[in-house]
């Protein structure tokens, strides 16, 4: 049927041919993760000593492309994969610290960590109007490297501290817990404005370019309040990011009235307080 028939009111009848604009739906696989884990676990001086390894593959992760013939039809297929590894100690006190009249617990714990994927950051849901980009290789922070050495484009959190401290005053049935996690310098790869890198031998690549990120502090408490004359009833308060610090997560990017690309900062939440009332039976 012509262009020009299709008015309100038209019929469709078998003329018609009914097309979509994307393929590969129907016949993608499961992604899946193959996973190896090593741990060790110490006691020594009356504290509980914990090391752990984590190696994880990622494979078959859905992506999208577009057709090469047709940059309108996006392609969905298996050909994201991702790697991640993590190495963590912890320390601990199995038994309770006494001190005056608190029994006092401590569990404190430094992670470092790398992730890679060939995925950007909205992973399928990406577009790309480009039909000849080169899906192996990427162009990153000026040089040319495989895609699959390409940094996390998110959630990468190279090393983090975490230290816990939990109260116990018996005598006036509270409790108190604190966590201090500190967060490392970090970068991750960023794509905007669908930027391209002709290559010489790999031909067109996707551009991305490395965003940092300023290590980060956040302490969040709760206090709790379980009296033995309420018989089972107790009540809490939760305070997260106590000093209310502007943690920067993430950033996007946007287009204004003006045509004019944006870039913002995402955060992490300002202080929340929560009230809570809980009864046992």
């Amino acid at each position: 049927m012509d262009v020009k028939e299709c008015a309100p009111g038209t019929q469709i009848d078998d003329s018609w041919e009914h097309q979509t604009d994307f393929e590969g739906l129907n016949s993608l696989s499961t992604p899946y993760s193959d996973e190896f884990s090593f741990g060790l676990e110490q006691t020594l001086f009356n504290t509980l000593w914990k090391f752990q390894y984590v190696h994880r593959d990622g494979h078959n992760e859905v992506v999208s492309r577009p057709k090469a013939n047709n940059s309108v039809i996006k392609i969905f297929d298996n050909s994201g994969k991702s790697s991640h590894d993590s190495f963590s100690i912890s320390v601990s006190n199995p038994e309770p610290w006494l001190l005056g009249n608190t029994e006092n617990t401590i569990i404190s714990s430094i992670i470092w960590e790398k992730n890679k994927s060939n995925k950007p950051k909205n992973g399928y849901a990406s577009y790309d109007p480009s039909g000849r980009i080169n899906k192996d290789y990427v162009y990153y922070n000026g040089k040319v490297i495989k895609a699959s050495k390409l940094p996390a484009t998110d959630f990468n959190l190279p090393l983090r501290f975490n230290f816990e401290l939990r109260t116990h005053i018996p005598d006036w049935d509270l409790s108190v817990y604190n966590i201090f996690e500190w967060h490392g310098r970090r970068y991750q790869a960023a794509r905007y404005d669908n930027e391209y890198h002709n290559d010489s031998q790999h031909g067109q690549l996707a551009r991305y370019t490395r965003e940092d990120f300023a290590s980060t502090f956040r302490w969040d408490m709760k206090v709790s309040w379980a009296p033995s004359f309420a018989y089972g009833g107790s009540v809490s308060l939760e305070v997260d990011n106590v000093l209310n610090k502007k943690n920067i997560t993430d950033r996007y990017s946007y287009y204004n009235s003006t045509r004019d690309m944006v870039i913002l900062n995402s955060y992490d939440v300002g202080r929340q307080f929560w009230l809570q009332f809980n009864y046992d039976f």
